[in-house]
């Protein structure tokens, strides 16, 4: 049987990690959907709020030391709201119930090193997409579970890009595969909430420029809270099996490191 394995590696299987994905959200709504308002709605609705004035003037926009410490405000709120959701999923993939105060915990352990985790990826990601679009797209893939590892194995803020593009080598076509389906689904979200009047998408700008009354830049806010919390909930799953693809451990493994 181990020959076999070694022969013929278990591939990256969609099903697993939606399905793991939707067992985790159905056993800890409140604390991914709730955290997911919290630092990830908030951010965003004050941002509306204030885009139609920077839309106004958009060179200023760019200069403005308001707009970039708005948009790294952001950033660290997500970081923040990716690390408690880690501990979350990890805890609940071992088996064992996570609590608020230790997702709190988490999230402001490792929020300003997840920061410039994100910060780098984002810069890169961007970087490589504008000279390159397909390489970038790729390195992208190879690159996205560096925060996830970066909570459950406690390395270095450079080693978790290595050890994301080790996880995810011979898998990224089926992570690319994924990427696209959750972007499909996203956007026949988008239309259905927008057909019934609850938002008019998930870009911000667009919210403000259309000068959308408060109730749907509110309710915009909220929605992307929670793909953000869901986005992160997959990562965070889709980690979890790739170190098992790649090390063979289990998810009490990865509750063990809070203990």
């Amino acid at each position: 049987m181990s020959v076999m394995a070694d022969t013929f590696p278990r591939k990256l299987d969609w099903g697993r990690v939606v399905s793991q994905t939707a067992a985790v959200l159905g056993r800890q709504p409140a604390l991914i959907f709730g955290q997911g308002i919290v630092l990830g709605a908030l951010p965003s609705i004050v941002n509306a709020f204030t885009m139609q004035e920077r839309l106004a003037n958009p060179m200023g926009m760019w200069t403005s030391p308001f707009y970039w410490a708005q948009t790294l405000g952001g950033i660290l709120f997500t970081s923040f709201l990716q690390a408690a959701i880690y501990y979350v999923v990890f805890t609940a993939l071992g088996n064992r119930k996570p609590t608020l105060r230790e997702a709190v915990v988490t999230g402001a352990k490792f929020f300003l090193p997840l920061f410039a985790v994100n910060l780098f990826y984002y810069l890169a990601f961007a970087l490589g997409v504008l000279l390159l679009i397909v390489p970038g797209v790729m390195l992208g893939i190879a690159w996205c579970v560096a925060g996830p590892a970066l909570i459950a194995e406690r390395s270095g803020i450079t080693a978790v890009f290595g050890r994301s593009a080790e996880l995810t080598r011979g898998h990224r076509w089926s992570i690319f595969g994924l990427s696209v389906v959750m972007v499909i689904a996203l956007l026949i979200i988008e239309g259905v909430l927008g057909a019934i009047g609850i938002t008019r998408g998930f870009n911000f700008m667009a919210v403000a420029a259309t000068m959308a009354s408060p109730a749907m830049v509110i309710g915009a806010g909220v929605v992307s809270g929670l793909i953000t919390a869901i986005g992160t909930t997959v990562l965070a799953t889709l980690y979890a099996e790739l170190r098992e693809l790649k090390d063979g451990t289990s998810g009490e493994s990865l509750a063990e490191i809070f203990d």
